[in-house]
């Protein structure tokens, strides 16, 4: 799979792609298109002349290290959506492939939105637009450029199939459906769409349908009221009526063509009652609901709220990328070259996810084979530590392999990462969560910020340490 991308990366079609003008990157000099993406995909230094001194080390060609105006000029000739072709064509080959993983015969898809921060200028703001408040009544008095994004990511295989940027007004459910075309690059695999309470439309459910998807969406406790209020269990399908009213309101026109024919539609709904345990000793209850249309034969009442509970892992994506892959960290107030560093690091992720989640299923045979040696096993299951991998992947250089397509290379690395599997897994300990506010840290906010959008908790001093406190 690697080598296979380092030669896709080198190919004609990835290079005009790249291409920004017709004439960009004519010249194969010292750094071609393909170094260039190479570079931005690995790129985890601070500024760019480190990353730029790491980039031609690692490739083991120090002697053509270039300047980083050179860098700036070249980064500025890519057209970001090649890193769209990159992402779809590594999504494509690996569901070719032998390495595809399921959960009960399925594929785990799930959709998320979030918020990116980019340094403010005219292109970015009119482009992705900002955050409009009492304080921020115009674009002039904004501080940063924000973009709404969002990722259809694979649960069980640990990469992002589509990754989408758009204005921050745009809504959520809009850039979901339009993620579903990227649906048929999973070759077939039946696929289970998770969701979390923004997501549950009656049109997305008909889209979701209409494609062959099943779907597990959290829903929120106004929504099918006077439906859900009637049952008399805590798992029943429901049967909704869409009338001519809300017939009109629909936006899309499968829907609209489906429920004029037929105005019904049957829901799954799974109640859930939780209760939460605070730290100050008192207990909180939540009263959940889920819609699916998965059958209760193939997943009961227990299994829906388990198989939602998969949906966290893209919560998880998401702070690998904003915090061990420093998302928010640009090296230029280009627009563009803020957009590729965006995407290239959504393409490092993928290539860093589809190794941990094969290194999770090692752990996983290794725990087998104990538990027959030893009857009593492990007491936690155990995953990899996503930041020591990604730091293995980068001081072991597969990089370079994948540049130089050495696949023997490549197959050492993997080996060692095999031998270290057990020095860099981490027990998966239930009901554990970081704190966040309220925790002792080091440093507060730097007095003096690179190109950085990353965001410092504010803090309060007590008893001579700083104490994290929540936002205002």
């Amino acid at each position: 799979m690697f080598s296979w991308f380092g030669r896709f990366i080198k190919s004609d079609e990835v290079l005009s792609a790249t291409r920004k003008f017709p004439n960009a990157f004519i010249r194969k000099f010292k750094f071609p298109w393909y170094d260039v993406l190479l570079f931005l995909i690995f790129h985890c230094q601070k500024c760019i002349s480190s990353g730029l001194s790491r980039y031609y080390s690692d490739i083991g060609l120090s002697e053509l290290r270039i300047s980083r105006q050179a860098a700036f000029k070249a980064i500025k000739k890519v057209n970001p959506s090649v890193f769209n072709l990159l992402i779809s064509r590594l999504a494509e080959r690996f569901y070719q492939s032998e390495l595809v993983k399921n959960y009960k015969g399925y594929v785990l898809l799930a959709e998320d939105g979030t918020t990116l921060n980019l340094y403010k200028t005219s292109d970015s703001l009119q482009k992705f637009g900002c955050v409009f408040n009492q304080i921020v009544t115009s674009e002039d008095k904004a501080a940063k450029a924000t973009s709404r994004s969002a990722a259809l990511y694979d649960v069980t295989n640990g990469l992002i199939i589509d990754f989408k940027m758009k204005r921050f007004k745009d809504s959520e459910i809009p850039i979901a459906i339009e993620q579903l075309d990227s649906i048929p690059l999973l070759n077939g695999y039946p696929a289970i769409y998770l969701a979390d309470r923004y997501y549950d439309s009656v049109e997305l459910f008909s889209i979701l349908e209409s494609k062959g998807l099943k779907y597990c969406i959290r829903g929120k406790t106004n929504f099918f009221k006077h439906y859900v209020e009637k049952m008399k269990t805590n798992d029943e399908w429901i049967r909704v009526r869409i009338d001519k009213t809300w017939q009109r309101r629909l936006k899309y026109s499968q829907p609209r063509e489906r429920f004029s024919k037929d105005p019904y539609i049957d829901i799954r709904v799974v109640k859930r009652h939780y209760v939460i345990h605070k730290n100050d000793g008192k207990t909180e209850s939540v009263d959940l609901i889920y819609f699916t249309n998965l059958s209760k034969e193939e997943f009961d009442s227990n299994e829906i709220a388990y198989l939602y509970s998969k949906r966290w892992a893209i919560e998880t994506g998401y702070k690998t990328l904003k915090t061990d892959l420093e998302w928010e960290r640009y090296f230029s107030e280009d627009c563009d070259s803020e957009t590729c560093s965006i995407y290239a690091k959504v393409v490092f992720h993928n290539l860093s996810g589809i190794l941990r989640k094969e290194m999770d299923q090692e752990l996983l045979k290794i725990d087998k084979e104990q538990e027959k040696q030893n009857s009593e096993g492990n007491k936690y299951e155990y995953q990899i530590n996503c930041k020591q991998l990604i730091e293995l992947i980068r001081d072991e250089k597969l990089m370079r392999w994948m540049r130089n397509g050495n696949p023997d290379r490549i197959d050492k690395m993997i080996d060692l990462i095999k031998l270290l599997i057990n020095k860099i897994k981490v027990p998966v300990r239930p009901n554990r969560h970081y704190k966040r506010w309220g925790r002792i840290i080091k440093q507060g906010k730097p007095m003096r910020f690179r190109l950085d959008g990353r965001d410092w908790p504010n803090t309060r001093s007590n008893n001579g340490v700083l104490v994290t406190i929540r936002p205002s």
